[in-house]
């Protein structure tokens, strides 16, 4: 059995995107840059079901999103992953909780990675390269760039799962793959992926029995993903939500032609364009692409949201198993995938480019030293009425502060003439606010806070 020493340069790595990633999500909090959709949502859905509700929500409730309303988060996505976070959010309900665990999940996703890639490699300056491909790349800074998404904690034993299936300990991987599709009802795709990649590699010259049976276990990863999304979306999900699943989610065209040409051309330059080398095996990641280029919404094939957690780590191994093959200088590789971050990552941007989502690093750095005092009683003002017992109608950016009280409702989609207070904070220029404002502007109930600020 092969001995996979970790070395200090991974740990370090491990270390120096904690700090960056967890201060970056700190700063977002302390600058009110997170909202109702997604960490409000989750926050909600989180508080309620520690009192007993099963992950109820307004702003799902009210059917805000694209989705139709549904009482319950199950009947919108089913993760049934958010009952491993119940006792640590009802510990710690804040914000911050969910989102620094989220960077957790991403950073030490490094370790199976590395793992990984030194079962293929054999070779530890290939492996911690991989490693550092990974947490440069701008989709991974984009998922956790984005607000609170359970999707996160898929990565690691994504990693993991492909981990035990190289070395052929398929009982283990069945078990992980198990974890893998807790995270959401799409997580499936990722089993079928693999599935197709491994029999891909897998394949040799005899007849189509021979093939079958060579690749039985490979097969039934991809059965366990197709069970996985066929319950998900025909049974649970309509089960909870009281109506068929929201598949205005996808279509069968693309809608953004050009956006999705340059984020293809990202992902693989993140990774020095290394899967290009395994065409056979990048057949295997169609269904992760088509994915999120069949889909209306415009942030799938935008940097900057969390929807690519099942491409990035399929683009990895086929990049470990090109590395095998062919010897590239490793300056090269670097000198290319930090290319990719310096020009299209959301922390920096240099490139300026619209569909990059996200405040830079230094912005919301440059954000809370001049507007602190701001914040800090906006903050204040919010938190008198946590405890608020009648119908609170806020901001999408106020909603997360409130989000313990299942009171709280979105000021989009609700009828003010229902509501009994509204509180307003005139300093968030978001296309709702602007719209909001005059309409409230005399209305007795409406609160609008720190205006004097």
């Amino acid at each position: 059995m092969r001995e996979i020493r970790i070395p200090k340069a991974l740990t370090l790595l491990f270390i120096v995107y904690m700090v960056v990633f967890g201060s970056y999500s700190v700063l977002k909090c302390l600058t009110f840059r997170i909202q109702a959709y997604d960490t409000g949502i989750y926050m909600q859905s989180l508080w309620t079901a520690a009192e007993g509700k099963l992950f109820y929500n307004t702003p799902e409730a009210q059917g805000l999103g694209w989705e139709l309303p549904s009482s319950s988060h199950f009947g919108v996505h089913f993760q049934p992953i958010l009952f491993f976070l119940i006792p640590i959010y009802k510990l710690f309900p804040y914000p911050e909780t969910l989102l620094l665990l989220e960077t957790l999940a991403m950073a030490i996703a490094i370790f199976p990675l590395y793992a990984l890639a030194y079962e293929i490699l054999n070779d530890e300056r290939k492996s911690l390269l991989i490693s550092l491909l990974y947490l440069m790349n701008p989709a991974i800074h984009g998922i956790n760039r984005y607000d609170f998404h359970p999707v996160a904690f898929a990565i690691p034993p994504i990693f993991l799962l492909m981990y035990y299936w190289v070395k052929g300990e398929y009982k283990k991987g069945f078990l992980i793959s198990i974890l893998v599709l807790l995270v959401k009802e799409d997580a499936g795709l990722i089993l079928i992926s693999l599935g197709i990649a491994f029999t891909l590699q897998n394949i040799a010259n005899v007849n189509f029995l021979g093939i079958i049976k060579r690749n039985i276990k490979n097969i039934n990863l991809m059965l366990l993903g197709m069970l996985w999304i066929t319950l998900s979306v025909f049974v649970i999900i309509p089960f909870f939500g009281k109506h068929s699943y929201s598949y205005h989610f996808y279509s069968l065209q693309v809608h953004f032609p050009n956006l999705a040409l340059w984020m293809i051309t990202i992902n693989l330059m993140a990774f020095a364009f290394l899967p290009l080398l395994k065409p056979k095996l990048l057949l295997a990641t169609l269904p992760l692409w088509l994915e999120l280029i069949l889909s209306p919404m415009y942030g799938m094939v935008k940097i900057g949201y969390h929807y690519p957690y099942m491409l990035v780590p399929m683009l990895a191994l086929i990049s470990i198993y090109a590395l095998k093959e062919v010897n590239i200088s490793s300056k090269i590789i670097l000198g290319i995938s930090l290319s990719s971050m310096v020009l299209f990552s959301p922390l920096i941007n240099l490139s300026n480019s619209p569909d990059v989502a996200g405040a830079r690093y230094h912005q919301l750095v440059k954000d809370y030293i001049e507007n602190k005092e701001k914040y800090k009683c906006l903050l204040q003002e919010i938190q008198k009425y946590k405890d608020f017992k009648g119908k609170l109608v806020v901001q999408d950016r106020i909603f997360p502060y409130l989000a313990s009280n299942e009171n709280v409702y979105l000021l989009r989609g609700v009828n003010i003439e229902d509501s009994d207070i509204i509180l307003f904070y005139p300093g968030f220029q978001d296309l709702y606010s602007k719209y909001y404002a005059p309409i409230i502007r005399d209305l007795n109930k409406a609160i609008f806070l720190c205006s004097n600020s």
